[in-house]
């Protein structure tokens, strides 16, 4: 999915929705992961919309894109902004409801999406804070905390998912 060239599904708009503006980090704006943009009203949106980073400018949650998605995956509702990263779907959890993920209906269409996601090469995994929790179609891995020089080793073989965390120097 290439998020700038994405067409937000019909009748879809952030509206008052701002939690990707706390829980995506952009580096442009030296803006970490789980704190809020300094240029973001909570209740309006962007303060400096016109001229926001190219990051924000092509940053789509999957809620806008999907018409399929119903009201309450709204990221302001289920606190999860869920995003297309090449073929893998990233959900990001808001730190102030950090159990998020794991409320129905959320788990299961997460369990569901890795089923789906899974023989297309991608990766299903929910961010908590540093924590990474890969799905899977019957449960989930739990990686725990990720370090700065670590990633994500991820395989889907004959329907079964394997993920491990690894040095970045070796997941290369």
């Amino acid at each position: 999915m290439t998020p700038d060239l994405a067409q937000l599904a019909p009748g879809k708009t952030c509206g008052s929705c701002t939690l990707c503006c706390k829980v995506v980090g952009i580096a442009e704006l030296k803006k970490p992961v789980d704190v809020w943009c300094g240029h973001c009203d909570k209740a309006k949106g962007c303060n400096i919309y016109d001229t926001r980073p190219q990051e924000c400018r092509t940053f789509n949650c999957l809620f806008l894109l999907h018409a399929d998605f119903p009201e309450a995956w709204r990221p302001s509702k289920s606190k999860l902004v869920l995003y297309g990263q090449g073929n893998d779907v990233v959900v990001h959890v808001d730190p102030g409801a950090p159990g998020a993920w794991l409320s129905e209906p959320f788990y299961s269409a997460l369990k569901g999406l890795a089923e789906n996601q899974g023989p297309l090469g991608g990766m299903v995994s929910a961010r908590i804070g540093r924590r990474c929790v890969v799905f899977k179609p019957d449960g989930h891995i739990d990686l725990g905390a990720l370090g700065d020089d670590e990633s994500v080793r991820f395989s889907y073989q004959h329907g079964r998912v394997e993920a491990a965390k690894v040095r970045r120097a070796e997941a290369g």
